[in-house]
């Protein structure tokens, strides 16, 4: 339904991730080397199922994103419906999203506990500015990964996306 109309090459279950393919791996810094290499665990990544058992590449979930609105997975008047539920959350959050600046900004970010891996998006949601990070350093440090990223875009787009 999603991997072949959108032609996903790099996208797994983890139960169905080519052998001679490893999934991802996240380090500290130490000063002077990377250290205490963290795998996802196959129990914690099955608690989540769609997001942490699901690996991806940043050029694949950008496809995903662009499904989202082209009619692929969903048309544009479906994705608005998802992501603007009346029992959204009062931040914004629905189907998945944070939608900001009256309907022109996506949001998601997420990391899974006790690793270093993070992952954000915040794009236009037309998708043509924006940014996706996947990350294996994180620190756990939400708002530090964020800021990193909000340098990008406002290299990228100056003036377009705010931190809040």
């Amino acid at each position: 339904r999603i991997i072949n109309p959108l032609n996903l090459k790099k996208t797994y279950f983890l139960e169905d991730v080519p052998a001679g393919m490893t999934d991802g791996i996240s380090y500290t810094w130490n000063r002077k080397n990377y250290q205490w290499a963290q795998y996802v665990k196959k129990q914690q990544a099955s608690q989540l199922v769609g997001a942490g058992n699901l690996f991806s590449t940043p050029m694949d979930y950008y496809r995903i994103q662009v499904g989202l609105t082209n009619g692929k997975i969903l048309n544009k008047t479906e994705f608005d419906y998802m992501t603007n539920l009346k029992v959204k959350s009062p931040n914004g959050y629905s189907g998945g999203m944070y939608i900001e600046n009256n309907g022109t900004l996506k949001s998601a970010y997420g990391n899974l506990y006790d690793t270093h891996f993070g992952n954000w998006i915040q794009m236009t949601s037309d998708n043509q500015n924006g940014l996706i990070m996947f990350l294996n350093q994180t620190q756990n440090d939400e708002n530090r990964n964020k800021a990193i990223g909000y340098q990008i875009l406002n290299h990228i787009k100056p003036n377009k996306f705010n931190a809040h």
